[in-house]
């Protein structure tokens, strides 16, 4: 047993460092598991402790005869856990990264972004020119969300909903949005050099399920777009939201993505389809595999793998779930046309 520590984003707005005791392989997927972020329109803490220890003891609904998971029969674990608060006052924070070893970015959904020192708790603002939504508090989903420090070229990435600033005749602003992801360089307390890479279409006026989290592996940037409350669009390829893209770190599209190998129909961008609202995504340091966290209706939460050309079903199946008004979704949990999720939640987990 040896000593790890990983960080936390509160509702209560704060960062705070997690402690306990557990294996040493299992620190670096935890760093980055922080990244399974908040249930519309807020996540229990409970739900990144069970992902964390389900997925690294082997729990999976490929090597199990049972369709679902009911985390309500988990017993407790006898770890001794230590929360201690880093930094406070933050508003509504989405997302951390690590830039060095004594340093987090943090950003805002209403679009703050800032540097924390872990140390001593020092906040410092940093200035932007991200196109975002703004946040007022409420249910709304939309703003200024993912962050990423990629070490191999020192970007920071983001993902944020994209404001488009149109106007109707009357001069009042046009609620449209879409998914955007951008990448800009940490340098003296500013973002320089930023470059949108994306931005989803359809633009679409709904304030809900963005999806937004960024995994990199190999110099590819992995990225999940929400179906924004649109259902059926997650089924249609050519379409951005209820997908998760795959593009090079630069912007540029991969000539081994599906449309190049036998999906013609698809946006070139496109890597998985009939997602819901997946707002988790890492790097899994068992297979090297991108998995992802998607959030279900009324049941159905699972963790899925990123797979080339995969159809995960939404919304002609809901893994389980039901609507929120209680009527059902589909005539069946899954179906074999379908990618079956690794290990799936009912009732949902967050």
């Amino acid at each position: 047993m040896v000593f790890f520590r990983t960080y936390l984003l509160l509702n209560i707005g704060a960062v705070a460092e997690w402690s306990c005791g557990g294996l040493q392989s299992l620190r670096r997927w935890f760093d980055s598991s922080t990244r399974l972020q908040e249930k519309e329109p807020r996540m229990k803490m409970k739900i990144i402790t069970s992902i964390f220890f389900l997925i690294f003891l082997g729990v999976s609904a490929v090597n199990s005869e049972e369709d679902f998971s009911n985390y309500k029969k988990y017993g407790l674990t006898k770890t001794k856990f230590k929360l201690e608060e880093i930094a406070k006052e933050l508003d509504h924070p989405w997302a951390l990264t690590f830039i060095d070893n004594k340093h987090l970015v943090v950003t805002e959904k209403s679009g703050g972004v800032y540097k924390i020192n872990i140390s001593n708790g020092t906040k410092q603002a940093i200035k932007h020119e991200i196109q975002h939504i703004g946040y007022d508090g409420g249910s709304a989903q939309g703003g200024l969300l993912d962050a990423y420090f990629n070490n191999q070229d020192d970007y920071i990435y983001f993902t944020y909903s994209h404001d488009f600033k149109e106007l109707h005749i009357d001069q009042k602003p046009r609620k449209s949005w879409g998914t955007a992801i951008a990448r800009g360089k940490l340098k003296n307390d500013q973002i320089i050099g930023l470059e949108v890479l994306l931005i989803a279409e359809p633009k679409l006026p709904t304030n809900k399920h963005f999806g937004s989290r960024i995994s990199i592996k190999d110099g590819m940037l992995f990225a999940s777009f929400g179906e924004r409350g649109q259902g059926m669009i997650a089924q249609d390829p050519t379409k951005h939201p209820g997908s998760i893209i795959r593009i090079k770190t630069n912007g540029e599209i991969p000539k081994d993505n599906p449309k190049f190998l036998g999906k013609n129909t698809w946006l070139a961008e496109i890597y998985t389809i009939g997602v819901r609202n997946p707002q988790g995504m890492t790097i899994s340091p068992h297979d090297g595999e991108v998995y992802f966290s998607n959030h279900g209706p009324r049941g159905g939460d699972h963790i899925g793998k990123v797979k080339a050309g995969a159809n995960y079903g939404w919304k002609d199946i809901a893994w389980g779930g039901k609507e929120y008004s209680g009527f059902s979704i589909g005539n069946t949990p899954f179906k074999k046309e379908y990618d079956k999720p690794v290990i799936t939640w009912v009732p949902s987990m967050a």
